[in-house]
């Protein structure tokens, strides 16, 4: 390899880094404040701001299971930038990989919110008093409002639903995996 491409191919290299970068940081971005319309019964950024390490639990999942969603998007994105390949070849794959990294975004949020609302209707009629209650044998009587739970800094139930959200994006990784997948096929990339 003589010095020209191997700076050509630093200079690609270096490209796809900050495309990379740029579409993280506005998937979370946008990601969040998505998830943040969708949950009107808390006001995460007000938590955050009091210090309520549970909601930045929660808050973290949430970015964690984006990120992995989104990852084989940017990835396909970003794989379209090479040297060797023809200008209408990177605009195509260029195109395809902003379709992956905005439909494995909008998956990463829908699914934590349908993560979530199923958790709200699972647990309607549990509370971590009858857990409570089945482990010692003691009646208490009070039922989960994950909201609440998160607002009062319950760090257990974050950590539940930082599990769940984590694991529902490893699912959905797949499924946009597949998608970029028949999406480069398509466009005979």
């Amino acid at each position: 390899m003589d010095m020209m491409t191997a700076v050509i191919g630093l200079v690609f290299a270096m490209l796809q880094i900050i495309i990379g970068i740029a579409l993280a940081v506005a998937a979370i971005y946008i990601g969040i404040n998505f998830l943040d319309k969708l949950t009107p019964d808390i006001e995460e950024i007000d938590e955050l701001k009091k210090g309520n390490v549970s909601v930045g639990i929660y808050i973290a999942a949430v970015i964690i299971a984006i990120g992995l969603v989104i990852q084989s998007g940017v990835l396909g994105l970003t794989s379209a930038l090479a040297p060797d390949k023809p200008m209408g070849d990177v605009a195509i794959g260029l195109g395809v990989g902003f379709v992956q990294v905005i439909v494995g975004m909008v998956l990463a949020v829908l699914a934590i919110y349908i993560a979530l609302y199923l958790m709200k209707k699972i647990l309607a009629g549990y509370s971590i008093e009858t857990l409570v209650e089945k482990a010692t044998g003691k009646e208490i009587t009070k039922e989960i409002q994950l909201m609440d739970e998160l607002r009062n800094d319950n760090r257990a139930v974050a950590i539940m639903l930082a599990g769940i959200f984590i694991a529902v994006s490893i699912v959905i990784q797949a499924g946009v995996s597949g998608l970029s997948t028949v999406l480069a096929k398509a466009f005979g990339l």
